[in-house]
């Protein structure tokens, strides 16, 4: 606001046209990638940003399952972090203490029988995650339903996004995961990286 009352555009607005750009750039790129993906496992794939204001991932681009079973969540669907795969993957550079800080203005709400609420468990979780390169969802966020996610990385070396494949836990095994899917969907994070000029 001038001296006159009148308004004009702030500097906040340009940071926030440069975020949307970042992400329809990273959509670009990755949509073919995640394409390839769903064609080849024939199920659902996410491509994922994270909203560190609200402390919420956001979905910006979907690939549906070629099956019969559709996943509700949609483009512009948000999440928690800690109930999703893509979620762990998206914080998986954050140190334990910032993770913690997250958790203390954010509750850890219990979404299914199997979410992890206890901050302790959660960080292991992300220890795991970056020892092994991909985070598993094991029905935390919706009943019946199982997801692995790997973090995306830009020019800068920093996750940027995240794709995970989703599916029934009839289809998508702990199992499966570990044999078959974990490496399908790290080497497509793996492709959309190197797109951003990752250099890892």
């Amino acid at each position: 606001e001038d001296e006159d009352g009148n308004y004009s555009l702030g500097f906040e607005l340009i940071i926030l046209g440069n975020a949307a750009e970042n992400n329809i750039a990273i959509k670009n790129i990755a949509h073919k990638y995640i394409s390839e993906l769903g064609d080849v496992t024939k199920e659902t794939i996410y491509l994922s940003i994270l909203d560190d204001v609200k402390n919420e991932i956001v979905y910006i681009d979907k690939i549906e399952s070629k099956g019969n079973i559709k996943l509700a969540a949609g483009i512009g669907s948000r999440n928690p972090i800690h109930t999703t795969a893509s979620g762990k993957a998206l914080i998986s550079q954050f140190t334990d203490e910032k993770i913690r800080t997250i958790f203390k203005d954010c509750k850890m709400a219990r979404h299914t029988k199997t979410t992890i609420c206890d901050i302790g468990t959660f960080i292991n979780e992300i220890h795991d995650l970056q020892a092994r390169g991909y985070a598993i969802d094991n029905a935390e966020n919706e009943p019946g339903v199982r997801c692995v996610a790997a973090p995306i990385f830009d020019y800068k070396n920093k996750i940027a996004g995240s794709v995970s494949l989703s599916g029934v836990l009839s289809n998508i095994t702990i199992e499966s995961i570990h044999d078959k899917y974990a490496s399908l969907v790290k080497d497509t994070a793996r492709k959309i990286s190197i797109e951003l000029g990752c250099k890892r």
